[in-house]
């Protein structure tokens, strides 16, 4: 799964960051979940896992370059992160967040 992170920078010139082709299949994130048992697990989500989110989540609200999306979901929650930020970094829009809430 994946490549030694020392294996994707070599070659790459100081004081530059390297770029790479991915696999669509490649792991692009871990999201720990505690499901419907209440157990924490880790869940691996592929680079065409969150591009088919952010794709769906952004077609189907019709969101576009002229529009301000705003979420009350703290971005470390993987629907923000994976529907909400992706769609507005895929279509170009600009995302706002509620501020933080205090309990009473």
């Amino acid at each position: 799964m994946g490549r030694p992170f020392a294996q994707l920078l070599a070659g790459v010139p100081p004081g530059r960051w390297p770029l790479w082709l991915t696999d669509p299949d490649d792991p692009a994130m871990i999201a720990f979940t505690a499901g419907s048992t209440g157990m924490p697990k880790a869940v691996d989500l592929t680079h065409f896992q969150l591009l088919v989110s952010a794709e769906t989540t952004g077609r189907l609200r019709g969101i576009d370059d002229r529009d301000v999306v705003m979420t009350g979901w703290p971005l470390h929650h993987v629907g923000a992160l994976s529907g909400v930020l992706g769609a507005c970094v895929r279509f170009a829009a600009t995302m706002t967040l509620l501020p933080a809430s205090e309990p009473d």
